[in-house]
C-alpha cells in the first residue's frame, strides 16, 4: 500500500486503538502475530522517531535494510516517479520491521534524516547443494543410474512372476459332462 500526502514532516500513522479488555468476546486470538514492514524512501538515510518532540525516543522496530538505490535496482521506482513530484537522482531505501503485538502505538512514527546512519543489508542466503556420488559417472549417463534401482526391482518381480508361474502347476479340474 501507497499513502502519499504532503505534510511538514514525514511520518507513518502508527497510533492503534486500545486494546478491548473482553478480547475473547469479540473472537480475538491471544497470540495474533503481527509484522509490520515500512519502507521509507528519501533523497537521505532515513531513522524513524515516536513522536515529533525534540526528545522523542527512536522507534523500536528494527532497521532492516538501508542504502542507496537507482531505479534499475528497483524497475518499480519508475511507477511511483510522478512529473509533478519527481524522485530525486540518489534514493536512499529504509526498511523498518516492527514485530511487536500489541503495538506501542502511543503517537505517530516521524522520520528524519540519518545523515550518520550506516548502511545495513541482509546477509547473504546461501544454498549448498551436496552433488551425489556416481561411481561410474564418466560411463553412465546420471539419470541411467537413478532408474537403475527401479529396473532392477522390476526385473525381479518378473522374474519371481514367471518362476511361480511355472513351478506351481495347479491341479486342473476335470470338466466332463
Amino acid at each position: 500500500m501507497r499513502l502519499s500526502f504532503r505534510t511538514e514532516r514525514p511520518f507513518y500513522p502508527y497510533r492503534e486503538p486500545q486494546e478491548p479488555e473482553n478480547k475473547n468476546n469479540l473472537g480475538l486470538s491471544e497470540n495474533l502475530e503481527r509484522t509490520l514492514r515500512v519502507y521509507y524512501l528519501s533523497d537521505q538515510a532515513g531513522l524513524g522517531t515516536l513522536g515529533s518532540g525534540k526528545d522523542a525516543p527512536h522507534w523500536t522496530a528494527q532497521t532492516e535494510w538501508r542504502d542507496a538505490i537507482t531505479t534499475e535496482q528497483i524497475p518499480l521506482l519508475k511507477d511511483l516517479n510522478h512529473a509533478e513530484h519527481p524522485l530525486p537522482e540518489k534514493l536512499w531505501l529504509t526498511e523498518f520491521l516492527d514485530p511487536s503485538s500489541p503495538r506501542l502505538g502511543t503517537d505517530e512514527v516521524y522520520f528524519t534524516a540519518g545523515h550518520d546512519a550506516p548502511i545495513i543489508h541482509r546477509p547473504d542466503i546461501v544454498h549448498i547443494e551436496k552433488e551425489r556420488f556416481y561411481p561410474l559417472r564418466g560411463l553412465v549417463s546420471r539419470y541411467v543410474l537413478d532408474l537403475l534401482p527401479l529396473v532392477v526391482v522390476g526385473l525381479a518381480i518378473v522374474g519371481v512372476w514367471r518362476w511361480r508361474s511355472t513351478t506351481i502347476k495347479l491341479p486342473r479340474k476335470n470338466i466332463a459332462k
